[in-house]
């Protein structure tokens, strides 16, 4: 039993840890380091304790909700404040590499989302040839610092 376990989590490490690598090859083959500026930062909220979360009926999404409505949706589900986490939807711009103008950019993220300030200055990775894509991959042990 603990052999198959220890298989498993094996075979589950390499699968990401490669996903990882051909993330970060990919990245460093077709795109280059640029730096952006962040145009507007939306931040809403969302119920988690580990074992449960609230999700859309429809989709089984996680449900977000203005920050504001969280702790009373918290109390009426019977969760504590704080399983009460963030998340922040940014929207930036960049130059691109390919052919010298401006785009725009999107990304989320979950958890210290208080570094995203509107007007500050983030790295993303810009397409060499491809105007307007953008990449902005997060904890990527292959890329090394600068990740958003």
């Amino acid at each position: 039993m603990f052999e198959r376990q220890v298989a498993i989590f094996g075979g589950l490490g390499a699968l990401i840890g490669g996903t990882m690598f051909v993330q970060a090859d990919d990245i460093k083959k077709n795109y280059t380091q640029v730096d952006a500026t962040i145009k507007e930062v939306k931040i809403d909220c969302y119920l988690r304790d580990g074992r449960r979360k609230i999700v859309e009926k429809d989709t089984h999404d996680l449900a977000y909700m203005d920050c504001t409505m969280a702790p009373f949706a918290a109390k009426k589900f019977g969760y504590s404040e704080n399983n009460i986490h963030q998340r922040a939807t940014v929207a930036y711009s960049f130059l691109s590499p390919a052919d010298g103008n401006f785009y725009k950019g999107e990304f989320t993220r979950s958890g210290d989302v208080e570094k995203y300030v509107e007007g500050a200055t983030i790295s993303v990775y810009a397409h060499k040839t491809e105007p307007g894509k953008s990449k902005t991959p997060n904890d990527n042990v292959f890329l090394g610092k600068g990740n958003v």
